[in-house]
């Protein structure tokens, strides 16, 4: 039985010592072994040591280091495999060609070779260096993925934070790190990207300044937060493009500020007579006393219209009205507040739409003059 085995073994050996010689043979080395590596002769049987003829433990060790040495001769030879034949199976470090009849492909969990006339080809226009394609029709497949990533849940100390997919673009022009696009014809039902969490927001955004872009080209659609949580929407493209805030759509009420009076010496003094009109910046907060500006942009960019209140105080003549319209509106139309007499002093609510630079135009009719205050209480995005 002993010497059965032996022979069982060194015919093993003696197979793969002719492994390694077809493997040489067929692609010459002139790798030289290293310093770690033992000299093992496999071709030679004379010189074996008596213990690997006569111990199955050096028989045992002798197969191992043959083994080891075909897989040597694979690696650092640089052997140079055949190119992948049909129903083949995919060559990793091979550049492999999928047409409609044979394609390479990631499916079901696994790396395979679909032969089979309807299988799904790459884009004409994209060029990937992966693609990813399911085709299961299992019944009970709930999610079918062409890429599945998944980021493990075991994550120990010292471990970052993990991703099952992670995108990276260094392009230092234009380029996606991570690009969806959907070509289904169901309307509502498919998306080029589509995102779920159970324990977190399905996308966060990551915000880089404070207030909307103000650098950079950007194209409507384009969201991005603020690092105060504020959310601006971009409505037309440009450079750094229009951008509209979206957190908090609607009405923003805020403490009552002094943005125009014509009695201080700015910006603007000086009362407002019958057919004449005045542009006002409404955006910046002013001092009551001086008219200096005291916090800019108050009203911030992107406003549509603002609440509040128009003064009339020390009015001349028989009558008049003020009329509040946008600031690049060239007539009036409507009165915002009346007087019918001089030396009055009186106050009626404002909502006024502002231009694209936050101003309003204030036009006089009537047969009088008079300064005016206005305050704003809030303002519309």
């Amino acid at each position: 039985m002993h010497d059965a085995r032996i022979a069982e073994l060194e015919s093993k050996v003696a197979d793969l010592t002719a492994l390694v010689e077809r493997l040489t043979s067929a692609k010459p080395t002139t790798s030289s072994p290293t310093t770690n590596s033992p000299a093992i002769s496999t071709t030679d049987p004379d010189a074996l040591s008596d213990e690997h003829r006569s111990s199955r433990r050096g028989m045992l060790k002798l197969a191992g280091a043959a083994a080891a040495g075909a897989v040597a001769v694979a690696v650092v030879g640089n052997a140079s495999p055949a190119a992948a034949a049909t129903n083949g199976p995919m060559l990793i470090g091979k550049v492999n060609s999928p047409d409609t009849n044979e394609a390479t492909l990631l499916f079901n969990g696994a790396f395979g070779t679909l032969t089979d006339s309807g299988a799904p080809t790459p884009l004409s226009n994209v060029n990937g260096a992966i693609y990813g394609f399911n085709i299961s029709t299992l019944a009970d497949t709930t999610e079918r993925a062409g890429v599945l990533g998944i980021g493990s849940l075991f994550l120990g100390s010292g471990v970052g934070t993990a991703h099952g997919v992670l995108g990276y673009a260094s392009s230092s022009t234009t380029g996606s790190a991570v690009y969806g696009r959907s070509e289904a014809t169901g309307i509502g039902t498919s998306a080029g990207v589509r995102a779920a969490s159970t324990r977190g927001p399905s996308v966060q955004l990551v915000p880089v300044a404070t207030g909307a872009p103000t650098t950079g080209t950007w194209t409507v659609g384009a969201i991005q937060p603020d690092t105060t949580g504020r959310l601006f929407y971009c409505i037309a493209s440009g450079t750094p493009g229009t951008w509209r805030e979206i957190s908090l759509p609607g009405l923003h009420i805020i403490s009552p500020v002094r943005v125009y009076d014509s009695r201080l010496p700015a910006p603007t003094p000086g009362k407002l007579s019958t057919g004449t009109s005045r542009v006002v910046s409404l955006k910046d907060s002013r001092d009551p006393n001086t008219g200096a500006v005291l916090v800019p942009d108050i009203v911030p960019a992107g406003a549509t219209a603002v609440i509040g209140n128009l003064t009339i105080t020390k009015t001349v003549g028989s009558g008049g009205f003020l009329s509040v319209v946008p600031g690049d509106a060239t007539v009036s139309s409507g009165s915002s507040i009346n007087w019918f007499g001089p030396n009055q002093d009186l106050a009626n609510s404002l909502t006024a739409k502002l231009d694209a630079t936050r101003q309003v135009k204030v036009f006089c009719g009537g047969d009088s003059a008079t300064d005016f205050v206005i305050d704003v209480t809030g303002y519309y995005l």
